[in-house]
């Protein structure tokens, strides 16, 4: 761990900076602020499920565009464009066997074949399909970024070992990383940095050659990542905690546990959405819990994204029951 230095402060900020592309996690002490966070007796905006929307067999991924949400439902073997305005279900495409990661760049919607297929589809704005290749491995989950759409990858199927295909959404070429190790749980761009969430660490690739800028010592395994243009955000394994990854610093903060949820991240908030139906606001900063909105039913949330002053949310259970794409609106 890097450790405060006293009495010497060029080696202190020196240590601080020092990124680790091809060793071990860039260890920083991790702050837990349980004993500091209390809700606010006021609750500074309110929330509301504007629309829940029916859209097939378990939705998972989610990729917004043009007035719509694309929702890749996996058992039901389509993408589901879904109106956000009218909650009408416009098309249902088909793009491989079994669609569950898409990212919206532009006009055009990338889904991937998630099973051993691995085929790369593009749809465009008048739901044509367009076959962009395969990736050399089995997708996990995908990401827009500024100039190109980034998927995670799981060695053979297992998460014995990970790697980020940059695929280029012009030409469609690809370039893969480096081995990333173990566990990779999620891909996220935010303040035109691309992070992965893998081996006990919050990972930094450069967006345009993949190389490994940095990684950040979380101390646990994590599901899911979010970001904004300050930090990226992950739900560590060891008891619920969101874990906070400052961009410049690379320096750890936890939150106090919570329930099963998912979450997303703006320059505003940090939400967790969690399996009881509230919506949980923490500052992006201090991670400071600033107002816990209940929305009246049980949440059975798989994936949740910030887009413009709302959150799309895809619930399903796992079962035969058909799956929903649900708009929460933010109020102040």
């Amino acid at each position: 761990m890097i450790r405060q230095l006293t009495g010497i402060i060029g080696f202190a900020l020196l240590s601080v900076m020092i990124l680790l592309p091809l060793g071990g996690c860039a260890r920083h002490p991790a702050a837990d602020i349980s004993d500091k966070t209390e809700a606010v007796s006021a609750v500074p905006v309110a929330a509301r499920i504007m629309q829940s929307v029916e859209v097939g067999k378990w939705p998972e991924q989610i990729a917004p565009g043009a007035g719509s949400a694309w929702v890749a439902c996996s058992g039901s073997r389509y993408v589901a464009q879904v109106s956000l305005g009218s909650g009408e279900i416009l098309r249902k495409v088909r793009t491989g066997r079994f669609p569950v990661s898409i990212a919206s760049f532009d006009d055009k919607v990338f889904s991937v074949d998630y099973n051993s297929g691995q085929g790369i589809f593009v749809i465009d704005a008048q739901g044509g399909v367009t076959g962009a290749g395969r990736l050399p491995d089995h997708p996990e989950e995908m990401a827009a970024g500024k100039d190109a759409v980034y998927v995670l990858l799981w060695q053979d199927g297992s998460s014995i070992g990970s790697s980020v295909v940059r695929i280029d959404p012009a030409a469609y070429v690809q370039k893969r990383s480096e081995d990333l190790g173990p566990d990779a749980m999620g891909i996220a761009f935010g303040g035109n940095r691309l992070w992965v969430c893998a081996d006990n660490c919050m990972i930094e690739l450069d967006a345009h050659t993949l190389a490994v800028a940095a990684k950040a010592d979380i101390g646990t395994e994590c599901r899911q990542a979010a970001a904004n243009s300050t930090a990226a955000y992950t739900i560590g394994l060891d008891g619920g905690r969101i874990i906070r990854v400052d961009a410049l610093s690379y320096s750890a903060l936890h939150s106090e546990p919570l329930e099963q949820s998912v979450i997303a991240a703006n320059d505003e908030y940090v939400f967790a959405l969690g399996v009881s139906g509230t919506l949980r606001l923490y500052d992006p900063q201090s991670l400071k819990l600033l107002a816990e909105l209940p929305l009246g039913r049980a949440v059975e949330a798989k994936h949740m994204i910030c887009y413009k002053d709302k959150l799309l949310v895809s619930e399903h259970t796992g079962g035969d029951d058909p799956g929903r794409l649900t708009t929460i609106e933010l109020q102040k």
